[in-house]
């Protein structure tokens, strides 16, 4: 039985095989789209570490008494889930006077997300 909704537009015109194809199709759009969705995935760590190398390790040098790599490997470490490491990254470039797109902001946070703080 076909729903009256699918009826009235004309669904029930269909053979069943061009139903699965319209199916596959939908379900094959919205893989994309949820493969899309995560910015991380798509990410370039080694253009983020270009960038991050550029813009950041002079300042974090000077906070960490000249080894920028310890304000992420610290006990003390402030950054505890990869919404604030987004969040800081987004602040700090603020602070650097940099004018990164989203895209190398994405970036930057997957290189520091991949070496040094490993969330999920």
């Amino acid at each position: 039985m076909i729903p009256i909704h699918l009826r009235r537009c004309g669904w029930r015109i269909f053979r069943p095989m061009a139903r699965i194809r319209v199916i596959r199709a939908w379900s094959w759009s919205l893989w994309i789209f949820c493969l899309g969705a995560n910015s991380l995935w798509a990410a370039d760590t080694e253009q983020g570490k270009i960038l991050h190398d550029k813009a950041c390790i002079t300042c974090h040098a000077s906070l960490m008494k000249g080894h920028p790599s310890l304000i992420y490997t610290r006990e003390d470490r402030r950054i505890q889930s990869l919404a604030a490491l987004r969040k800081r990254v987004q602040r700090c470039s603020v602070a650097a006077g940099v004018d990164w797109s989203q895209e190398a902001l994405e970036d930057v946070i997957a290189y520091l997300n991949q070496s040094y703080y490993h969330f999920r």
